[in-house]
């Protein structure tokens, strides 16, 4: 008997660990780099919005390849770069 699979499905996934699935889409954003960047004052919808998707994968994956500390300290120059160009904008409790 042959069981049907939804390949779709099947394509969203990829290895996690030797025991299990991560089922997240690829193109998400991790969520502990997106909140890195909140960390740096930086808006990581409108980073990953303007930057092109090579540059996004990039950045991402080195930040979960070498660890935060190194990732900091290797792209430090960028983060003035983007906090200017992709602000995190102020909750409107602040401005008031």
């Amino acid at each position: 008997m042959v069981e049907s699979v939804d390949t779709q499905d099947l394509k969203s996934c990829r290895p996690k660990r030797r025991y299990g699935f991560e089922s997240r889409p690829r193109h998400a954003m991790d969520e502990a780099f997106a909140a890195f960047l909140r960390e740096k004052r930086i808006d990581p919808e409108r980073w990953e919005a303007a930057l092109p998707e090579l540059e996004r994968r990039i950045h991402s994956l080195s930040f979960r390849v070498l660890g935060r500390v190194v990732y900091e300290q290797r792209y430090l120059f960028y983060f003035n770069r983007w906090r200017k160009l992709f602000p995190l904008s102020e909750t409107s409790s602040d401005s008031a």
